[in-house]
C-alpha cells in the first residue's frame, strides 16, 4: 500500500507542486492584497481627518477674521467721521452767517470726501486684515502640526496692529486728507444747485478714483454734460 502511495505521489509530483505554488500563491496575494487595503484604508482616514482639520482651522480662521473686521470697522468709521466731521459746519449754517454760499460749498467737499473715505477706507481694512489673518492662521496651523510655537501671542499683537496703527494715528487722517484734495479737483466746476442724478453721482466717482489712481489725462466727469444734453 505504501509503496502505491509512493508511486502515486511520484506520478503526480508535479501537479502537487504546481498546485501547492497556487494555493501558496494565492494565500500570500491574498495576505498582501489585504495589507495594502488596510494601509490604503489607514491612509485614506488620515487624509480625511487632516482635510477635516484643515477645513475646520480655516472655518476657524474665517470666523474670527469676519469679528475682527466688524470690530475694527467700527473703530475705523468713528474715525472716518471725526476727521470728515460736518458738527462745525452745520453750526455756522444755523447761525445764518453772510458767508452761507461758500459753508454750503465745503459741506459738498467734505461729503463727497467722507463717502469716498468710506470706500477706500473700508476696502483697505477688510483686504489688509483677511491677508493677515489668513498668514496668522497659516503659521499656526503649522505650528500645530509640527508641534512647535513659532507663533507666539506677542507677535500675533505686533501683527495684528499694523492695521490698528493705521486706523488710530495718522492713516486715516492721510487718506481722507489726500482723497479730499482729489474732491476738490473734480467737483470743483460742479455748482451746487446742480441735481444730480444717479448717472451724474456715477460719474462723479469714477473721475475720483481716476484722480485717485493718479491718471488724470481723461476726465469721465465731462462726460456727464454730454449725457444730460441728451
Amino acid at each position: 500500500m505504501l509503496s502505491r502511495l509512493q508511486d502515486f505521489l511520484t506520478r503526480h509530483r508535479r501537479k502537487f507542486v504546481v498546485t501547492g505554488v497556487l494555493v501558496g500563491g494565492t494565500i500570500y496575494a491574498a495576505r498582501y492584497a489585504q495589507r495594502k487595503l488596510v494601509e490604503y484604508q489607514e491612509r485614506q482616514a488620515r487624509e480625511f481627518f487632516e482635510r477635516s482639520r484643515r477645513m475646520h482651522h480655516f472655518e476657524s480662521t474665517e470666523r474670527t477674521c469676519n469679528q475682527v473686521i466688524l470690530g475694527m470697522g467700527e473703530e475705523m468709521c468713528q474715525a472716518v467721521l471725526h476727521e470728515c466731521s460736518t458738527d462745525e459746519l452745520l453750526e455756522q449754517l444755523r447761525q445764518n452767517p453772510t458767508n452761507k454760499l461758500e459753508l454750503w460749498e465745503q459741506m459738498k467737499i467734505v461729503s463727497f470726501t467722507r463717502l469716498a473715505t468710506f470706500v477706500y477706507a473700508s476696502s483697505m481694512l477688510v483686504i489688509a486684515l483677511r491677508v493677515q489673518l489668513n498668514l496668522l492662521g497659516g503659521y499656526i496651523y503649522r505650528d500645530i502640526m509640527t508641534e512647535q510655537r513659532q507663533i507666539t501671542d506677542e507677535l500675533k499683537q505686533q501683527y495684528l496692529s499694523l492695521i490698528r496703527h493705521f486706523i488710530t494715528h495718522d492713516g486715516i487722517r492721510d487718506l481722507a486728507r489726500f482723497i479730499r484734495s482729489q474732491v476738490v479737483e473734480v467737483l470743483k466746476s460742479m455748482p451746487l444747485t446742480r441735481q444730480l442724478t444717479l448717472a451724474d453721482t456715477e460719474q462723479i466717482f469714477w473721475s475720483l478714483q481716476m484722480a485717485i489712481n493718479g491718471d488724470t489725462r481723461h476726465d469721465p466727469n465731462s462726460k456727464m454734460n454730454v449725457q444730460r444734453d441728451a
